[in-house]
């Protein structure tokens, strides 16, 4: 703060921007402008030092985790884990699980609105990404790693980073191609004669945006997936609590027998 009120002269790059950004690149907003459009190799690069970052998170992640005795995801696969095992134990809360079911698709809604008009309006890629984190997360709460595994079966990481640093490199070739210019915007829906929804534009930005919240996504799950690996338990004690399990839900067996029982032995 008190090198910007004690700098020397008055800079010469904003009104650069705010005088240029509307008129060569569409964008009402123009930190959107600088990110996607003047900047747009840097912001290349600092994706993918995020996505780089992340494997390297989920690197030291996952030898604590070898460590600690976690499952491996090849036994999960094998292993005929209970149903559920979320924050409610084996069974959790119907009211919590259809919680998660309608913050899940709700929060993609968000993250596509702020994707969709984050050129012209505060919001923007990085920003979806961490919203449907955060929801992805709640899954791995209330579900447990198995079934949010199974259930969610398009949440592969790795596969998001790649695609979402390849996205943009191949809009940064194509910009290049019909600009001459490489990161240059381009407003695809208007070169092919395309109508779209006010203030929506198919354009280099919105895939630029696209790009940034599936990197985002993929390294934000990559280390809540490593976070959320169960711990590894003996088979034997896997058999007895699938029977146990079975047995409630045939009403032959309560949680207060099974306390009871555990008293008197």
């Amino acid at each position: 703060f008190v090198m910007l009120i004690t700098r020397p002269r008055e800079s010469i790059v904003t009104p650069y921007f705010e005088r240029f950004a509307e008129p060569l690149t569409g964008a009402k907003d123009i930190v959107g402008a600088i990110i996607l459009d003047f900047r747009a190799l840097d912001t290349l690069f600092e994706i993918t030092v995020f996505g780089v970052a992340a494997l390297g998170v989920y690197t030291l992640l996952r030898y604590a985790s070898r460590e600690a005795g976690d499952i491996e995801v090849t036994v999960i696969e094998k292993v005929k884990l209970p149903k559920t095992m979320g924050i409610g134990g084996i069974h959790s809360s119907p009211f919590v699980r259809v919680l998660a079911y309608v913050i899940l698709p709700l929060s993609l809604v968000i993250g596509f609105i702020h994707i969709a008009y984050g050129h012209d309006q505060p919001g923007d890629g990085f920003t979806a990404g961490v919203i449907v984190s955060l929801a992805v997360g709640l899954w791995y709460v209330v579900f447990g790693y198995r079934d949010t595994k199974r259930l969610l079966p398009w949440l592969k990481s790795i596969e998001l980073i790649s695609v979402g640093i390849l996205l943009i490199i191949i809009t940064g070739v194509i910009s290049a191609a019909i600009t001459g210019i490489l990161f240059a915007p381009v407003d695809f829906g208007e070169l092919m004669g395309f109508e779209f929804p006010k203030n929506f534009h198919f354009n280099t930005g919105l895939l630029f945006e696209i790009a940034i919240a599936l990197t985002v996504l993929g390294g934000a799950s990559l280390v809540i997936d490593t976070l959320g690996r169960p711990k590894d338990i003996d088979l034997e004690s896997l058999r007895i609590v699938e029977e146990i399990s079975e047995m409630e839900k045939l009403g032959q067996v309560t949680r207060v027998d099974l306390s009871i029982g555990s008293e008197e032995e």
